[in-house]
């Protein structure tokens, strides 16, 4: 996994300022299940082995940072990238490089059961 420190930029190492998510790589994804298996079985002896569900590549996302020069827009920020995009290459920002996923889908707040405050909050009852 990279240095989250720095920005990845080759030749930049300002301090990040912008975070997104993108799959894992098949290396990643590789250090993310030797961890998961290292804690199965060390991390949690009173818990019984196979208790979750492995990861997966589906289920698992890399935080990528980047410095503000380096970032790209924020709409494509709240999305999960893809394991090959490039951001935060240069020569695609402010792009990325890849079809990030879709947003899921936004489901109205219900307004049975909730209290609304005088503040405005809308509060479930």
């Amino acid at each position: 996994m990279t240095d989250t420190r720095i920005c990845p930029v080759a030749g930049c190492g300002t301090d990040p300022v912008v975070q997104w998510r993108r799959r894992p790589t098949d290396a990643e994804l590789g250090t993310v299940l030797a961890r998961a298996a290292t804690l199965s079985t060390d991390g949690e002896p009173e818990q019984p082995a196979g208790l979750a569900p492995p990861p997966t590549a589906a289920t698992t996302v890399v935080a990528v940072q980047a410095c503000g020069r380096h970032a790209i827009g924020m709409d494509l920020a709240a999305r999960i990238h893809s394991a090959n995009c490039t951001a935060p290459d240069p020569e695609h920002l402010p792009g990325c490089g890849c079809t990030p996923e879709p947003l899921p889908a936004q489901t109205p707040p219900s307004t049975q059961d909730t209290i609304e405050l005088t503040t405005g909050w809308t509060l479930p009852a």
